[in-house]
Protein backbone atom coordinates (compact mmCIF):
# COMPACT_ATOMS: atom_id res chain seq x y z
CA UNK A 1 0.00 0.00 0.00
CA UNK A 2 2.94 2.52 0.98
CA UNK A 3 4.78 1.46 -2.53
CA UNK A 4 1.41 2.31 -4.38
CA UNK A 5 1.10 5.75 -2.65
CA UNK A 6 5.00 6.71 -3.74
CA UNK A 7 4.37 5.62 -7.13
CA UNK A 8 1.17 8.05 -7.35
CA UNK A 9 2.74 10.69 -5.49
CA UNK A 10 5.84 10.08 -8.56
CA UNK A 11 3.22 10.89 -11.36
CA UNK A 12 1.57 14.10 -9.52
CA UNK A 13 2.11 17.43 -11.28
CA UNK A 14 3.31 20.58 -9.20
CA UNK A 15 1.10 23.17 -9.88
CA UNK A 16 3.43 26.30 -9.68
CA UNK A 17 6.37 24.75 -12.08
CA UNK A 18 3.51 24.40 -15.20
CA UNK A 19 2.51 28.06 -14.47
CA UNK A 20 6.26 29.02 -14.80
CA UNK A 21 6.72 26.71 -17.65
CA UNK A 22 3.41 28.27 -19.83
CA UNK A 23 4.41 32.30 -18.18
CA UNK A 24 7.65 31.76 -19.64
CA UNK A 25 6.65 30.31 -22.91
CA UNK A 26 3.81 33.15 -23.73
CA UNK A 27 7.01 35.88 -22.66
CA UNK A 28 8.69 34.27 -25.57
CA UNK A 29 5.88 34.88 -27.91
CA UNK A 30 5.28 38.51 -27.33
CA UNK A 31 9.38 39.19 -27.18
CA UNK A 32 9.16 37.43 -31.12
CA UNK A 33 6.37 39.50 -32.15
CA UNK A 34 7.65 42.58 -31.01
CA UNK A 35 11.28 41.78 -32.94
CA UNK A 36 9.43 41.10 -35.42
CA UNK A 37 6.95 44.40 -35.76
CA UNK A 38 10.46 46.63 -35.12
CA UNK A 39 11.89 44.66 -38.08
CA UNK A 40 9.18 45.65 -40.30
CA UNK A 41 8.85 49.29 -39.35
CA UNK A 42 12.38 49.76 -39.65
CA UNK A 43 12.67 48.51 -43.00
CA UNK A 44 9.46 50.60 -43.77
CA UNK A 45 10.50 53.68 -42.80
CA UNK A 46 14.59 52.98 -44.05
CA UNK A 47 14.09 51.14 -47.53
CA UNK A 48 11.22 53.57 -49.02
CA UNK A 49 12.19 56.05 -51.51
CA UNK A 50 12.36 59.37 -50.92
CA UNK A 51 10.29 61.73 -52.22
CA UNK A 52 10.36 64.10 -55.49
CA UNK A 53 11.81 67.39 -54.35
CA UNK A 54 9.46 70.51 -54.56
CA UNK A 55 10.79 73.46 -57.15
CA UNK A 56 8.58 76.55 -55.79
CA UNK A 57 8.51 79.38 -58.77
CA UNK A 58 7.77 83.54 -58.19
CA UNK A 59 4.42 84.56 -59.17
CA UNK A 60 4.92 87.13 -62.01
CA UNK A 61 1.81 89.50 -63.22
CA UNK A 62 0.76 89.44 -67.05
CA UNK A 63 1.60 92.66 -68.57
CA UNK A 64 -1.11 94.98 -69.85
CA UNK A 65 -2.05 94.18 -73.83
CA UNK A 66 -0.24 90.75 -73.90
CA UNK A 67 -3.47 88.57 -74.65
CA UNK A 68 -2.80 84.87 -73.62
CA UNK A 69 -5.53 81.70 -74.52
CA UNK A 70 -8.09 81.67 -72.60
CA UNK A 71 -10.23 78.95 -74.37
CA UNK A 72 -10.02 77.29 -77.78
CA UNK A 73 -13.43 75.97 -79.33
CA UNK A 74 -14.86 75.80 -82.64
CA UNK A 75 -18.45 77.25 -83.70
CA UNK A 76 -19.35 80.39 -86.02
CA UNK A 77 -19.44 84.05 -85.79
CA UNK A 78 -23.14 85.74 -85.72
CA UNK A 79 -23.02 89.28 -86.19
CA UNK A 80 -24.49 91.83 -84.02
CA UNK A 81 -25.28 94.59 -86.95
CA UNK A 82 -26.48 93.51 -89.99
CA UNK A 83 -28.16 94.88 -93.29
CA UNK A 84 -29.48 94.24 -96.82
CA UNK A 85 -27.92 96.97 -99.07
CA UNK A 86 -29.75 97.77 -102.15
CA UNK A 87 -30.67 100.93 -104.39
CA UNK A 88 -33.27 102.89 -103.71
CA UNK A 89 -34.02 102.77 -108.00
CA UNK A 90 -34.54 100.00 -110.55
CA UNK A 91 -31.34 100.16 -112.98
CA UNK A 92 -28.64 98.22 -114.41
CA UNK A 93 -25.46 97.61 -112.81
CA UNK A 94 -22.25 98.87 -114.22
CA UNK A 95 -19.95 98.52 -111.49
CA UNK A 96 -19.59 96.34 -108.85
CA UNK A 97 -16.65 97.79 -106.25
CA UNK A 98 -15.74 95.05 -103.66
CA UNK A 99 -16.06 91.28 -102.48
CA UNK A 100 -17.52 88.76 -100.43
CA UNK A 101 -15.47 89.47 -97.19
CA UNK A 102 -14.00 92.64 -97.83
CA UNK A 103 -13.75 94.90 -95.06
CA UNK A 104 -15.61 98.33 -96.00
CA UNK A 105 -16.29 101.78 -94.37
CA UNK A 106 -19.18 104.21 -93.78
CA UNK A 107 -19.98 105.86 -96.77
CA UNK A 108 -17.64 103.77 -99.24
CA UNK A 109 -18.93 103.03 -102.91
CA UNK A 110 -19.97 99.14 -103.11
CA UNK A 111 -21.56 99.70 -106.67
CA UNK A 112 -23.10 102.09 -109.41
CA UNK A 113 -25.94 101.53 -111.52
CA UNK A 114 -25.96 102.90 -115.21
CA UNK A 115 -26.84 106.36 -114.62
CA UNK A 116 -27.10 107.86 -118.32
CA UNK A 117 -30.92 108.50 -118.21
CA UNK A 118 -29.64 110.33 -114.82
CA UNK A 119 -27.46 112.52 -115.84
CA UNK A 120 -29.15 114.21 -118.76
CA UNK A 121 -31.95 114.88 -116.77
CA UNK A 122 -29.39 116.43 -114.24
CA UNK A 123 -28.13 118.34 -116.72
CA UNK A 124 -31.62 120.02 -118.49
CA UNK A 125 -31.90 120.66 -114.59
CA UNK A 126 -28.69 122.76 -114.33
CA UNK A 127 -29.13 124.44 -117.57
CA UNK A 128 -32.66 125.71 -116.32
CA UNK A 129 -31.43 127.04 -113.40
CA UNK A 130 -29.00 128.64 -114.54
CA UNK A 131 -31.34 130.09 -117.74
CA UNK A 132 -33.64 131.35 -115.03
CA UNK A 133 -30.63 133.00 -112.95
CA UNK A 134 -29.92 135.10 -116.18
CA UNK A 135 -32.90 136.07 -116.80
CA UNK A 136 -33.47 137.62 -113.10
CA UNK A 137 -30.08 139.30 -113.64
CA UNK A 138 -31.56 141.20 -117.21
CA UNK A 139 -34.52 141.70 -115.55
CA UNK A 140 -33.33 143.56 -113.09
CA UNK A 141 -30.64 145.55 -114.77
CA UNK A 142 -33.94 146.58 -117.30
CA UNK A 143 -35.78 147.60 -114.15
CA UNK A 144 -32.65 149.85 -112.71
CA UNK A 145 -32.82 151.74 -116.25
CA UNK A 146 -36.31 152.08 -116.58
CA UNK A 147 -37.01 153.38 -113.12
CA UNK A 148 -33.80 156.21 -114.46
CA UNK A 149 -36.19 156.77 -117.34
CA UNK A 150 -38.99 157.08 -115.39
CA UNK A 151 -37.64 159.74 -113.47
CA UNK A 152 -35.91 161.45 -115.73
CA UNK A 153 -40.21 161.52 -118.10
CA UNK A 154 -41.54 162.89 -114.62
CA UNK A 155 -38.94 165.39 -114.50
CA UNK A 156 -39.66 166.68 -117.94
CA UNK A 157 -43.41 166.77 -117.66
CA UNK A 158 -43.17 168.80 -114.48
CA UNK A 159 -41.16 171.64 -116.35
CA UNK A 160 -43.79 171.55 -119.52
CA UNK A 161 -40.96 170.24 -121.71
CA UNK A 162 -42.71 166.48 -122.47
CA UNK A 163 -45.97 165.58 -122.11
CA UNK A 164 -47.90 163.26 -119.11
CA UNK A 165 -48.18 160.50 -121.63
CA UNK A 166 -44.20 160.30 -121.58
CA UNK A 167 -44.66 159.88 -117.90
CA UNK A 168 -47.53 157.24 -118.13
CA UNK A 169 -45.31 155.76 -120.39
CA UNK A 170 -42.50 155.53 -118.74
CA UNK A 171 -44.21 154.25 -115.18
CA UNK A 172 -46.09 151.15 -117.14
CA UNK A 173 -42.01 150.28 -118.85
CA UNK A 174 -41.04 150.31 -115.18
CA UNK A 175 -44.10 148.20 -113.28
CA UNK A 176 -43.44 145.81 -116.67
CA UNK A 177 -39.76 145.14 -115.84
CA UNK A 178 -40.58 145.14 -111.90
CA UNK A 179 -43.57 142.57 -112.68
CA UNK A 180 -40.85 140.25 -115.08
CA UNK A 181 -38.30 140.51 -112.14
CA UNK A 182 -41.04 139.07 -109.63
CA UNK A 183 -41.62 136.43 -112.74
CA UNK A 184 -37.98 135.63 -112.20
CA UNK A 185 -37.27 135.23 -108.73
CA UNK A 186 -40.25 132.60 -108.92
CA UNK A 187 -38.52 130.62 -112.09
CA UNK A 188 -35.21 130.70 -110.07
CA UNK A 189 -36.93 129.14 -107.04
CA UNK A 190 -38.65 126.60 -109.45
CA UNK A 191 -35.77 125.69 -111.49
CA UNK A 192 -34.18 124.94 -107.72
CA UNK A 193 -36.26 123.01 -106.75
CA UNK A 194 -36.71 120.81 -109.89
CA UNK A 195 -32.89 120.53 -109.85
CA UNK A 196 -32.97 118.52 -106.12
CA UNK A 197 -35.46 115.33 -107.24
CA UNK A 198 -32.50 115.75 -110.20
CA UNK A 199 -29.80 115.35 -108.24
CA UNK A 200 -31.23 113.27 -105.69
CA UNK A 201 -32.22 110.79 -108.99
CA UNK A 202 -28.48 110.44 -109.87
CA UNK A 203 -27.34 110.47 -106.32
CA UNK A 204 -29.51 107.13 -105.95
CA UNK A 205 -27.54 105.57 -108.88
CA UNK A 206 -24.76 105.17 -106.49
CA UNK A 207 -24.78 102.37 -103.16
CA UNK A 208 -22.54 102.94 -100.26
CA UNK A 209 -22.39 100.77 -97.02
CA UNK A 210 -24.62 102.14 -94.54
CA UNK A 211 -22.21 101.10 -92.12
CA UNK A 212 -18.53 100.01 -91.83
CA UNK A 213 -18.38 96.43 -91.30
CA UNK A 214 -17.87 93.31 -93.91
CA UNK A 215 -18.85 92.85 -96.72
Amino acid sequence: MAAEKSKLEGLRIERDSAAEEGTGARLWLVLVVLAVALGLGLWFFLGRSPGKPVRVAAVHARPAGVAGTVLNASGYVTARRAATVSSKITGKVSEVLIEEGMAVKEGQVLARLDDATSQRQHALAVAQLDSARRSLTENEVRLKQAKLSQERAHRLAAQGISTQADADAADAEANSFAARLDLGRQDVVVAERQLAPRQQDLDDTIIRAPFTGVA
